[in-house]
C-alpha cells in the first residue's frame, strides 16, 4: 500500500480550526471528493477516468481518521505511522473498520476543505489515492490544521 503525506505551508493562516467536524464539513469533503471523482483527474502525468463516488461517511474510518490527527495534533508530529508504530492499517482495524482498507491521506496547515483537498490534488499519490476505483466510503477528521482521510471499500 502506498501511503501518502503532504504538508500545506500557508502563510498567515494562523486560525484554527474546530477539533470536531461538523456533519456539514463532513458532508462538504464527501462532495468536494465525489466531484473530483466524477470529472475525472490528471495526477501527475496519469490520466484517471471518472469513477464511481464515494457513498458514505463511515463512523470506524472517521473514528481512526480523528484518532490519528488528534495524535499528531497533541505529539506535535507528521506521518502516517505514530511515535508509537501504529499503522493506519491498526487504527482502521482498532476502530472496529469491517471493510477493505484502501489509503490514508494527510496534510497539516490547512484550516478549510478546500484548501485541504487542493493540497492533496497537487501531489500525485494524494492525487491516486482520491482516485481509487475501489473505494466506496470514507472517514474524515480535522484537529485544528491537522487533517486525516481514510478511504475504504465495503465488504
Amino acid at each position: 500500500m502506498k501511503y501518502t503525506i503532504l504538508i500545506c505551508l500557508l502563510l498567515g493562516a494562523a486560525a484554527c480550526a474546530s477539533d470536531d467536524l461538523s456533519p456539514d464539513i463532513k458532508r462538504a469533503m464527501l462532495d468536494r471528493v465525489n466531484s473530483i471523482r466524477a470529472a475525472g483527474c490528471t495526477c501527475g502525468t496519469v490520466v484517471y477516468p471518472p469513477v464511481q463516488p464515494l457513498t458514505t461517511i463511515n463512523i470506524p474510518l472517521s473514528e481512526a481518521a480523528f484518532a490519528h490527527a488528534q495524535d499528531m495534533y497533541l505529539h506535535n508530529y507528521f506521518s502516517h505511522v505514530s511515535p508509537q508504530g501504529i499503522s493506519p492499517e491498526e487504527r482502521v482495524t482498532t476502530a472496529g473498520y469491517e471493510g477493505n482498507f484502501l489509503a490514508e491521506t494527510i496534510a497539516a496547515g490547512c484550516t478549510t476543505v478546500n484548501e485541504a483537498v487542493n493540497a492533496w490534488l497537487q501531489s500525485p499519490s494524494h492525487c491516486e489515492a482520491l482516485m481509487k476505483r475501489e473505494a466506496n466510503e470514507m472517514g474524515v477528521a480535522q484537529v485544528k490544521s491537522y487533517w486525516t482521510l481514510e478511504l475504504g471499500q465495503k465488504r
